[in-house]
């Protein structure tokens, strides 16, 4: 052969093996960047804002205060609520929100804290809550008990 055509079969070659290469990364970078496929921003085709779906839990609440105890099963409750949330949905509570490390819960159900040198503290599967209450994300099946008892510390 001559060699003419032995370097045009290598240039060849090493244009095929250079087209190949761009092929292979360009057709993720195209796949991801259309919008069709994967919206950005949570948009949907027509640039309206999509919400992500929010897995629900179930939660138990307690309330124990010398004078009686009420129990509640909390069921379809987001999986983003704190010990608060539950607190304020299910039952009639005064609280404080005016401090850096979160809210205050004052009273529930008209019982205050201070009375009988006694305060409202929440516990999470028996363990005493260590942040605010509004701060404590729950998770499924969390059992959570509001206490009205001296303060252990």
């Amino acid at each position: 052969m001559s060699e003419k055509l032995i370097k045009k079969k290598e240039d060849w070659k090493y244009k095929s093996f250079f087209l190949i290469l761009i092929l292979i990364f360009s057709i993720p970078i195209i796949f991801l960047l259309n919008t069709d496929i994967i919206p950005f921003n949570n948009e949907d085709e027509n640039n309206n804002v999509v919400e992500d779906f929010e897995k629900e839990i179930s939660v138990s609440l307690k309330i124990i205060s010398s004078e009686n105890e009420k129990k509640y099963k909390l069921d379809n409750i987001s999986e983003e609520s704190t010990v608060f949330d539950i607190l304020k949905e299910s039952i009639e509570i005064e609280y404080n929100n005016n401090y850096s490390y979160g809210v205050f819960v004052e009273s529930i159900n008209g019982i205050k804290n201070g009375d009988d040198g006694k305060y409202w503290q929440y516990y999470i599967n028996n363990t005493l809550g260590d942040v605010a209450a509004d701060k404590k994300i729950l998770k499924e099946g969390d059992n959570v008990e509001w206490r009205f008892e001296k303060v252990p510390f």
